[in-house]
């Protein structure tokens, strides 16, 4: 795939920023794929998932666009908690099937 725009947008984990939400939904009438952690942090835990945020959930039900569900798996091999630099190593994604609004409504 050549030509995909992405953005980045600055978003403050420790306290509500409603704009966020705002420059989500802005992005993704404009075309944007938007890349979300619902974890919110990178998770040391492997075992067990962080507590999700709801701000995937808001922009989805908002955009009225699927959800497509993906896991990075071995991440903290290339990038490990607390490092700024990354390693040599394989990472892969999981892709889910899409998740569409009207299913989980």
């Amino acid at each position: 795939m050549t030509g995909v725009q992405t953005c980045a947008l600055p978003i403050s984990i420790s306290i509500f920023d409603g704009n966020v939400i705002i420059n989500s939904l802005d992005a993704i009438k404009k075309g944007h794929p938007l890349y979300i952690c619902p974890e919110g942090l990178m998770n040391p835990d492997k075992q067990r998932l962080r507590k999700s945020k709801t701000g995937v959930a808001r922009i989805a039900l908002m955009s009225k666009v699927p959800v497509l569900p993906i896991g990075v798996v071995n991440s903290e091999k290339v990038l490990p908690i607390h490092s700024f630099i990354p390693r040599f190593s394989r990472a892969w994604l999981n892709i889910g099937k899409p998740i569409d609004r009207k299913s989980v409504v």
